[in-house]
């Protein structure tokens, strides 16, 4: 490794770490800090899953419940923003769905409603009314369905319009999106669209920059854990394979930061031994 890189990868070792030990303390403690949660699916998919987006509804519950055990009250993503500001975020979080797929209305809006539970839906808004583009078997709300939702306290947040890779398109390209998918928005739900998600969870300084422009109060990643900051709050990620374990460490915020570094910096790979005789040649145990 380069002297260069080998500075940076310290450099984002020690960051990592300091979120990594404030989680740890966290689940040490039951401090509970804020979190965001990241939902596509909940169900059974009508179609293949490749990205495996989809949970069942009874493990869904399950985390719900287990949110509630800890004493986890559950509010808007914007709520939630506007706590952490105060320093009154403790044992508050936040459910987002991403893409607003229909079947998200039957599957979990009713298991959240029964536990008095809030969520933020972050919709692309030239899927509406049609089929997901990675997902054929899955339709997406229409604009009826979104108003009906936003009309029972669902927070409605901008996706972009075409649901792109914001740092692949150029500053002007990247506004467009996010300046469009507002107002379509705002005009579908009648009411202000304050927080939005970026496509895929990537943004970089010049994303940032568009969508603070594009006047939006909060936006979210989906990278893991990492210091709060309005335009890039952290959140994590939910797949139909994340285990129990695996929850509970994304709650507390200490799997993140573990993941990233070693998507960073993976680990060398043994050196392949060449003075090994094949063990079919190994003379037998005495």
């Amino acid at each position: 490794m380069r002297a260069s890189s080998k500075t940076a990868w310290r450099g984002r070792l020690r960051a990592e770490l300091a979120v990594w030990s404030t989680g740890a303390a966290a689940l040490a403690t039951g401090t509970r800090p804020p979190f965001i949660l990241c939902y596509h699916g909940i169900g059974a998919p009508a179609g293949p899953d490749p990205d495996d987006l989809f949970i069942a509804r009874a493990r869904f519950a399950g985390q719900l419940d287990r949110l509630g055990a800890l004493g986890y009250r559950m509010v808007t993503v914007s709520e939630l923003w506007r706590r952490v500001r105060a320093g009154s975020a403790l044992g508050f979080g936040a459910i987002t769905f991403d893409d607003g797929l229909a079947q998200v209305t039957s599957e979990a809006l009713p298991e959240l409603t029964e536990r008095g539970m809030q969520c933020t839906f972050y919709i692309a808004t030239a899927w509406l009314g049609g089929r997901h583009p990675h997902l054929p078997e899955e339709r997406v709300l229409t604009h009826d369905e979104l108003r009906g939702l936003a009309g029972d306290g669902v927070e409605i947040g901008a996706h972009s319009v075409d649901h792109l890779r914001l740092p692949e398109l150029t500053p002007g390209a990247a506004r467009e999106q996010l300046e469009r998918s507002r107002r379509e928005l705002e005009e579908i739900v009648d009411r202000p669209v304050q927080s939005m998600a970026y496509p895929f969870g990537q943004y970089d300084e010049r994303t940032v920059a568009a969508a603070r422009s594009a006047g939006y109060e909060t936006a979210c990643g989906c990278s893991g854990p990492g210091p709060w900051a309005a335009l890039s709050l952290p959140r994590e990620p939910i797949f139909g394979a994340t285990s129990d374990r695996r929850f509970r460490l994304k709650v507390a915020g200490v799997y993140g930061p573990v993941h990233r570094l070693r998507a960073v910096h993976p680990a060398r790979p043994r050196p392949v031994r060449t003075d090994r005789r094949p063990r079919s040649e190994l003379p037998p145990a005495p």
